[in-house]
């Protein structure tokens, strides 16, 4: 298994959870760590300075079409952020862990 984090921002930290949480039930995380974030940015001409839940998502590179989908099925943004970071090294036991959860194997 190749582990990648999937990152995406959410504008409250209740969905932030929501989704969090929902991502882990559904499989597509293993892990899912929130963080609160101020993002500046260009939208629709304007400069926007938001408080935002920024998503670290755990995951393989097997889950991430399914997961990108799911994403913006249910993300309440018109154009979520959706990055996703190819990890080179993940240390073993967690590597292990991760493959179990992300396999159905809790």
């Amino acid at each position: 298994m190749k582990a990648v984090i999937m990152v995406t921002t959410l504008p409250s930290r209740r969905e932030a959870s929501n989704i969090a949480t929902m991502m882990v039930q559904k499989g597509f995380a293993a892990c899912v760590s929130l963080f609160p974030v101020r993002s500046i940015y260009m939208w629709e001409g304007n400069l926007e300075d938001d408080d935002e839940v920024m998503l670290i998502v755990k995951t393989s590179e097997e889950k991430v079409s399914e997961l990108k989908g799911w994403i913006k099925e249910v993300h309440p943004y018109q154009v979520p952020e959706i990055l996703v970071i190819n990890v080179s090294d993940v240390g073993a036991d967690y590597l292990n862990w991760m493959e179990m959860v992300l396999a159905g194997k809790r």
